[in-house]
């Protein structure tokens, strides 16, 4: 092997570790940016129920309580 060869972490165990790190922060960044942009959504979604005059939760009971009566219908149809 030359001097100069750096491709493992036995010649060069410094690059490895950074390459390591690296890795793990862009990971965190990233899921850090998906959170704010779930939220974000959250936070619109919120708004639009709060203008319709209803919760997040009763939202979702509606939703929920639609969805049943579709799969029932969907059964009752097979």
């Amino acid at each position: 092997l030359s001097k100069d060869y750096a491709g493992n972490t036995v010649d060069n165990p410094i690059k490895e570790t950074c390459k390591a790190v690296e890795e793990k922060v862009r990971k965190r960044e990233e899921k850090n940016e998906k959170r704010e942009k779930d939220e974000e959504e959250l936070r619109q979604f919120q708004k639009w129920f709060a203008q319709l005059g209803m919760t997040l939760e009763e939202a979702y009971i509606e939703f929920m309580g639609e969805l049943e009566e579709y799969y029932e219908e969907e059964k009752a149809q097979a």
